[in-house]
């Protein structure tokens, strides 16, 4: 049965924050430039992330202790709505160990093992405010960036032999960087990313900001349904940053995590191989979704403000009358959900069943199909 809804999303995206120069800061066709956008990749993410990390770990502050006891206590609160869910509920969260696995456990075991190692670089001069710096180790466009320029800064590193190495397939130089700013962390924090108005984290604020807007869009969706928005995670907020839940929403005694993804474009597909009759809606960006097992909802957007929050459905193999569900990653790093969802790593798209019971919007008045049986 379809329930029809009318709604209107007015939100523009705005360009509230400048796009990052980037690689551009340095002179096109010289090899500081050129450099640069070689390390713009997860091609060196094994050898610079580590690194940066130790960069940042110099000068990081335990949550448990620089964080107010009455914001700490909201957070506790939060976490208790979600064990009690299920007491047993079995949760993901990253190890603290960068070259570990992932953990899981519940939700008392995520407050009593990982919670207290939890540490992030805070902008002291004003309050506790959590630094978009944190986000260097992951954003390959600023470290890219900054790594150049620690480079034609030196008078140890030569950045046309470095990118002369790398198109030949020697990253040995490369290496040898990344040694010597693991020697002077404290040297190359100061230096470079002490200043709050720092260029090292543009891109970061940039994406950032768009993915918050896409977070409102999601957040205007679900709030039109009926759903009432019970926790909405900020930078450094430890749900978000550990467990991937960026929303927490409950409905009639239900409670339900989302996270939310900027994409490219959503388009309907009238007809899938999965589901020749009802179609499904295809996702092309980045749609990739961490911590899988911590959701319910996944929230795509869009530029263009066009929105889908999507259900997860369980999708189940049935063998002698019982269910069980699934999930699994192929070789090529392609996930799938049963046999509803296939996430291909290689093209950047989503298709499948996960889509045909959704939420949709765009920036214009229309009708919202919200699949349900």
């Amino acid at each position: 049965m379809k329930l029809g809804l009318i709604s209107s999303i007015k939100s523009v995206i705005t360009e509230s924050v400048a796009k990052p120069v980037g690689c551009k800061k340095f002179p096109s066709g010289s090899y500081e430039y050129k450099l640069c956008n070689v390390l713009n990749s997860s091609q060196f993410r094994e050898i610079v992330s580590p690194t940066m990390m130790k960069v940042l770990d110099s000068k990081k502050k335990k949550w448990s202790e620089a964080i107010p006891k009455n914001q700490q206590d909201e957070i506790f609160e939060v976490l208790g709505k979600l064990k009690e869910i299920n007491p047993d509920k079995k949760w993901q969260w990253p190890s603290p160990d960068p070259r570990g696995r992932f953990l899981v456990g519940t939700i008392d075991e995520f407050i009593k093992t990982r919670l207290p190692e939890l540490a992030f670089i805070y902008d002291l001069e004003h309050g506790t405010k959590w630094s978009p710096i944190n986000k260097l180790d992951t954003n390959y466009s600023d470290t890219a960036l900054l790594i150049t320029d620690i480079i034609s800064q030196s008078k140890s590193f030569d950045a046309k032999e470095i990118y002369n190495d790398i198109i030949n397939g020697d990253d040995s130089k490369l290496r040898s960087v990344m040694y010597t700013i693991e020697k002077f962390p404290d040297v190359i924090y100061d230096r470079f990313l002490s200043d709050p108005e720092t260029i090292y984290n543009q891109n970061s604020l940039y994406n950032s900001m768009q993915g918050e807007e896409v977070e409102g869009f999601v957040v205007k969706l679900l709030s039109d349904d009926g759903w009432n928005i019970i926790h909405r995670g900020e930078g450094g907020d430890p749900i978000d940053v550990l467990l991937g839940i960026d929303i927490i929403v409950e409905k009639g005694g239900e409670i339900k995590t989302v996270q939310c993804k900027k994409v490219w474009n959503i388009q309907l597909e009238p007809t899938t191989l999965m589901k020749p009759e009802e179609g499904a809606y295809r996702i092309t960006g980045q749609p990739y979704v961490s911590k899988q097992r911590n959701l319910d909802f996944v929230g795509y957007g869009t530029e263009a403000g066009e929105v889908i929050v999507a259900k997860r459905q369980n999708e189940v193999v049935r063998k002698n009358g019982g269910e069980v569900v699934y999930t699994s990653t192929d070789q090529s790093g392609n996930f799938r959900i049963g046999d509803g969802v296939a996430i291909n790593q290689a093209t950047g798209t989503i298709s499948g069943v996960f889509y045909s019971k959704s939420l949709f919007s765009t920036m214009t008045p229309f009708i919202l199909a919200l699949g349900g049986e």
